[in-house]
């Protein structure tokens, strides 16, 4: 047995802290008996210096592998399974116009609009990546501007197109839609969960005050209160329609108890289908604590019912999406992007 090239061991507070990041697992132990078995793992036959026992749960944890894996070669080969995957993944944006105008917003707030000669383009996409392709399964997430704006004339129909042809050829159909929240009723609430939406993924910037200075509307009197609202809506009317909750900070905009406002807008028993999780605008120069002004935050709204990321891990051994051989984006004009921040990243266009 020899040593996984991806552990890592952190002295901190009296504990050693021992992290594998090939298979995500982890242990702590008290810092004299940590160095002892530190010493046991750097000797050169491990297996003589420990008990078979604790050589297994070493072993099940990454820690230790064999002598004759190739530890770079399996994450080489993993990266390749899941870029080259069928599991496919697209983004289309039925409209790059929002009723907000969000000054960290980099796409252009024009009228636009998935017309119907795109949406034949797209079902024909479509088409061909079930009948020809042979993907093995599908999830959509309408992006935007605000995909919302369209709900009736663009995301129901092809939604609904999509998940009748999934269906026929047996194969797995997820949506979800990254928005604001601002158009969410009575009508699209009650077709979400026919129409396989698992996600909403969705914004605050920051607390209260600063939400409504970021995104406000003359129909509202608070962007923030109404957001949480629908959402409340969302969660109580469905069962299976799941929310992640994005709070994108900068070094002034986590004033006021942003815990407690959120709390208010959300009801207990649905917290534990909300996951949320910070980010810093990138925009924003300033330099923000994680250790002292996010995590405490995290930990109290994990201490009132809510899922939270703590910190985030590249999940199937691909950095981002867009790595994703099968993965693109599908502007309102039929533009076939690689990158829904970048629309100098195009790959060409949707023909008939």
């Amino acid at each position: 047995m020899k040593l996984s090239r991806y552990n890592n061991f952190i002295i901190k507070s009296g504990w050693m802290y021992a992290y594998n990041s090939l298979v995500d697992s982890s242990f702590k132990l008290p810092l004299d008996i940590g160095i002892k078995l530190k010493k046991c793992l750097d000797s050169p036959d491990i297996t003589d210096q420990l008990p078979s026992s604790l050589i297994k749960k070493l072993t099940d944890g990454g820690f230790l592998v064999r002598d004759d894996f190739d530890e770079l070669s399996f994450v080489k080969q993993l990266y390749k399974e899941a870029v080259e995957s069928k599991d496919v993944f697209l983004s289309i944006l039925p409209t790059m116009n929002c009723n907000y105008n969000c000054w960290y917003g980099y796409q252009d707030h024009v009228p636009s609009m998935l017309n119907d000669e795109a949406i034949l383009k797209v079902k024909s996409h479509i088409d061909y990546l079930i009948e020809v392709d042979k993907i093995t399964s599908l999830r959509i997430d309408w992006f935007g501007g605000e995909p919302l704006m369209y709900f009736a004339k663009v995301v129901k129909p092809l939604s609904e197109y999509i998940l009748s042809k999934c269906k026929k050829a047996g194969i797995q159909f997820v949506n979800s839609t990254t928005t604001n929240a601002y158009f969410i009723n009575k009508e699209i609430i009650r077709h979400l969960e026919d129409l396989n939406f698992e996600l909403l993924h969705v914004t605050l910037d920051g607390c209260r005050e600063f939400h409504n200075k970021v995104k406000f509307h003359p129909t509202i009197d608070s962007a923030f209160d109404h957001t949480l609202h629908n959402l409340n809506e969302v969660l109580k009317q469905t069962k299976k329609t799941n929310v992640l909750l994005r709070i994108n900070y900068t070094g002034k905009n986590l004033k006021g108890d942003i815990v407690k406002e959120i709390c208010d807008g959300i009801a207990p028993e649905y917290r534990n289908r909300v996951r949320i999780y910070f980010r810093q605008v990138w925009q924003d120069k300033e330099t923000v604590n994680y250790q002292t002004a996010i995590r405490p935050l995290l930990k109290k709204l994990e201490n009132n019912g809510f899922s939270v990321e703590f910190w985030s891990r590249i999940s199937n051994f691909v950095p981002c999406y867009t790595n994703r051989q099968r993965y693109v984006t599908i502007s309102p004009n039929g533009d076939v992007l690689k990158c829904t921040a970048h629309e100098d990243f195009q790959l060409g266009n949707l023909k008939e």
